[in-house]
């Protein structure tokens, strides 16, 4: 075949069929083809090639030698020596044939060599990468499906479903916050069971009194007896002893006693008084103080008196009385 003189130029957008349609978000997918226009003179007539020839389209990655990065031979129809070829129909390009680097097509009509120079494939075809953006895109904003779901500013404004990260971790407490205002007064509880005694309360008191003991008494002389108190106390006793005509260096001693259990327990006895030996017959009446105390045990029974010692009168009467009162405490 006679050597042919072709000057082959891109016409319309042929990158991965964007010519037809890819600006529509709904197409199902970018298609796989390259669109190659050209026209083939006869280099001895002058005149436009005619009938059908073997094209054979080769991409390099160099303008001369290189590598061979895909190639396809088709049989196209000429009419007044053009014709248009969609490159990629019979052998599928490679999505790494266009990968951002310049690339270089190659026609070589039926034996002819291979014309010279290859031609630089503009930016056109890259478009083919538009299937999986590789680089920066610069959109006036962003929709899906008729929905704007970043505007011109960049902002998000689409749904919040489906892009929200984990829950990150609890930040620290704030501090607190000033007292609230006090709450209205609730209502009054119950009344709770009865409380033990204090230590100090007067539990009761009594005065009781034994007559005439008589001359010559000696030991115990019961001025009150049968207290039992309920709870643990403390008990003081206070008495007083008159005599009549106590004889002249008679020596009378007596102290205040508890006798437990009432009526046939032992006796304790407490500070010592005494009416000290007297020069003639006197009349006289003694008190005890009130640092005389005796503890008691809840349940048990108690008498409390004086106890009598010493010298008793001969030259007269014995005590005409003794008086006594007790006090009874909490403890």
């Amino acid at each position: 075949m006679a050597s042919k003189l072709g000057f082959l130029t891109t016409v319309g957008i042929i990158g991965l069929g964007i010519s037809v349609g890819f600006v529509s978000v709904t197409a199902a997918g970018v298609p796989q083809v390259l669109t190659q226009q050209g026209r083939l003179i006869d280099k001895t007539s002058g005149k436009p090639s005619t009938g059908s020839l073997s094209i054979k389209f080769t991409v390099y990655d160099a303008a001369t030698a290189g590598a061979s990065l895909w190639t396809e031979t088709q049989t196209v129809t000429l009419d007044d020596g053009y014709f248009s070829a969609r490159l990629g129909e019979t052998t599928a390009i490679p999505a790494t044939v266009f990968n951002g680097s310049i690339r270089y097509l190659g026609v070589t009509v039926g034996t002819d060599s291979e014309m010279v120079p290859r031609e630089s494939l503009a930016s056109v075809p890259y478009a083919i990468v538009a299937g999986n953006v590789t680089g920066d895109i610069n959109p006036t904003s962003i929709s899906i499906g008729g929905t704007k779901i970043v505007d011109g500013t960049g902002k998000w404004v689409g749904g919040s479903a489906g892009i929200a990260g984990p829950a990150g971790p609890a930040g620290p407490a704030g501090p607190t916050g000033p007292a609230g205002p006090t709450g209205p007064t609730g209502p009054t509880g119950p009344t709770g069971p009865a409380g033990a005694s204090p230590v100090g309360e007067l539990l009761t008191q009594f005065i009781g009194n034994n007559g005439s003991p008589g001359a010559g008494v000696t030991g115990y002389v019961n001025i009150t007896s049968g207290y039992t108190p309920a709870v643990n106390a403390r008990a003081f006793v206070y008495t007083r002893c008159s005599y009549d005509s106590a004889a002249a260096g008679a020596t009378i001693m007596f102290r205040v006693a508890m006798r437990s259990p009432s009526g046939t327990g032992g006796v304790t006895i407490g500070n010592q008084f005494y009416i000290p030996a007297q020069t003639a017959a006197a009349n006289i009446s003694v008190l005890t103080t009130n640092d005389d105390f005796f503890d008691l045990v809840a349940g048990q029974s108690y008498d409390f008196g004086v106890n009598f010692t010493g010298t008793t009168p001969t030259g007269g009467s014995g005590p005409d009385y003794c008086t006594g009162m007790v006090q009874v405490f909490t403890r």
